[in-house]
């Protein structure tokens, strides 16, 4: 059985800004995992220390990113989904990482969750929602993306923002804990 579990190919995927800043703080974990990110956004993919990095929806939005719009990032996925099906194809499992209530991340990655789930590979979800300063309107757009990719996922865990925060002193600003959080 242990060798069985061994031979499970697993690829932790981080979908958009959030998402590729997350998976690029994992690298303890490139030894049993392969890491990889994605995003609409060249610029931002471009400062990624990843090996592992593809540019998805650029005859959607030219190497932009979505401007937190998750129907242009869900566009922008399906217009590269072949290419994407061939990122993930030759694993077994893949966890996705995405900061939702954005553009990229939260509409690409469903379509990424569904692609996976359509070619057999057990999809977890690992998601950030927004700070609530972040407000009403990108938590409801949260809340409706994380339901929306829930369809195609084996299983998932949700850490609220603020809820990550408590491990940081008291001292510390929002960005401060956003490079402390991305290593």
């Amino acid at each position: 059985m242990i060798n069985e579990i061994s031979k499970f190919r697993w690829m932790a995927l981080g979908v958009g800004g959030a998402g590729q800043n997350s998976v690029s703080s994992m690298t303890a974990m490139a030894d049993r995992v392969t890491l990889a990110a994605c995003d609409t956004d060249s610029d931002a993919l471009a400062k990624v220390p990843l090996p592992n990095k593809m540019l998805f929806g650029t005859r959607v939005v030219a190497g932009h990113g979505c401007g937190g719009d998750s129907d242009l990032g869900m566009e922008a996925a399906k217009s590269d989904s072949e290419a994407l099906t061939a990122l993930i194809r030759p694993f077994d499992g893949l966890v996705l990482v995405v900061g939702v209530g954005g553009g990229a991340g939260t509409g690409g990655g469903e379509v990424i969750a569904q692609l996976a789930h359509q070619h057999g590979l057990k999809v977890f979800g690992l998601f950030f929602g927004p700070f609530h300063w972040e407000g009403k309107k990108k938590t409801a757009q949260a809340q409706v993306g994380l339901d929306r990719i829930s369809k195609f996922l084996d299983g998932r865990f949700c850490f609220p923002q603020e809820g990550l925060l408590r491990f940081a002193a008291d001292t510390v600003t929002v960005r401060q804990f956003h490079e402390l959080m991305d290593g």
